[in-house]
């Protein structure tokens, strides 16, 4: 995982965004949490995991994210994670973009709506752990074949 772009709020763990491909117009996200500490630390979070804030901006400025009310159980999750071991958290969210899409969303609770048309945009995170907070940014150009593989 790069890890030159992020930060943290949590001493010894970083956080990498990195978007997938989720079939066509849709784009996946998980998120990479790196122990670069020398002692073990636990982590903890939420499964399905949803514990984190998204924006994205294009070249022309803010990109507003639609998000549908998602109400939907979740489990406690922990494990240790050693010196130097990263864990990646997926969550069932996709991205999607629309510049048409109604102020609810659409039928799919899981697809977060980017109200422009598909263009390149840099995708900020705040991932919500019980330990503290960790940021990242990534960049996701909907418009290349490679989409996702060039994070910041």
């Amino acid at each position: 995982m790069d890890n030159s772009q992020e930060e943290t709020a949590v001493p010894s763990l970083t956080c990498s965004l990195e978007p997938t491909s989720a079939g066509p117009g849709r784009h996946g996200l998980r998120f990479g949490i790196r122990n670069h500490g020398s002692t073990p630390v636990t982590l903890t979070w939420w499964e399905p995991f949803l514990g984190f804030d998204l924006t994205a901006s294009a070249a022309d400025g803010t990109v507003p994210i639609v998000r549908p009310i998602f109400d939907i159980g979740a489990q406690p999750v922990s494990t240790q994670l050693a010196p130097d071991e990263d864990r990646w958290l997926e969550t069932p969210i996709q991205l999607a973009f629309d510049p048409d899409v109604p102020p609810s969303g659409g039928p799919d609770p899981t697809v977060w709506t980017l109200v422009h048309q598909p263009v390149p945009v840099e995708l900020s995170v705040v991932v919500h752990l019980p330990s503290g907070e960790l940021r990242s940014v990534a960049r996701l150009d909907p418009t290349s074949a490679g989409f996702g593989q060039d994070n910041v």
